[in-house]
């Protein structure tokens, strides 16, 4: 069953990078617009406008559901059915996004950077997942079509997520936090396979889970966990 799941890759863990480098030549180049889109993530967080959040919220879900669809659904699942699984919770987390995009700007997370613990962390994280993530794979040998590229796989896009939710100003449903979690754990696997880049993504999610429970308690929320759909 474990052999099946895997499609080869604990003979063949080569076969991940083939795989990505097939996938990143073929949607050449959305690459580009997911690293602009990021930009203006970035400046909407800075220098905050009306409907900042809404913006944040929908490019989120549209980073997640291609990471779902497009990466692992349409290239890495049918050769390595584990990512089935991946995908799945991807395309979730990608519709609770779209979903809290479209809410009241009150009763959205309040994205802001400032300089304190969080924003600074958060922006770790946010530089961690544009730049020193696909540096890592140049260090460790593989070309930037070889590696997991921001926006567009979601590795690095869960590492950019975890980001902005640290730097939340305001209260958000915890459900938000599961699949970024739960994808970071599962970090352990591609580590051991050469992807020694997602070893940022473990440390990620751990630290990151910390840092928002320790806000949330700090602020004394006592907001349900999961918002009613």
């Amino acid at each position: 069953m474990i052999e099946y799941l895997m499609g080869g890759l604990l003979k063949s863990p080569s076969s991940l990078f083939q795989a990505f480098s097939t996938y990143n030549a073929a949607i050449w180049p959305v690459q580009i617009v997911a690293y602009l889109l990021a930009g203006m993530v970035i400046f909407f967080a800075l220098k905050r406008i009306k409907h900042s959040d809404n913006f944040i919220l929908l490019v989120l879900s549209c980073y997640w559901m291609w990471a779902g669809i497009v990466c692992l659904f349409g290239f890495l699942a049918p050769k390595f059915p584990i990512f089935y699984m991946l995908g799945v919770m991807a395309v979730f987390q990608g519709f609770l996004f779209l979903w809290m995009g479209f809410k009241t700007e009150k009763r959205l997370p309040l994205f802001a950077f400032k300089s304190d613990m969080y924003g600074i962390t958060g922006a770790v994280y946010i530089l961690y997942a544009l730049v020193i993530y696909p540096l890592i794979g140049y260090f460790t040998g593989h070309a930037f079509f070889d590696y997991p590229v921001f926006g567009v796989a979601p590795c690095p896009v869960c590492i950019f997520t975890l980001g902005l939710l640290i730097i939340t100003r305001r209260p958000f449903p915890l459900i938000l936090l599961i699949v970024p979690l739960i994808e970071a754990l599962l970090g352990i696997i591609p580590t051991l396979l050469g992807l020694y880049a997602d070893i940022g993504l473990i440390a990620a999610g751990l630290l990151g889970f910390y840092l928002i429970m320790r806000k949330k308690r700090l602020s004394g929320d006592a907001s349900p966990s999961v918002p009613n759909l």
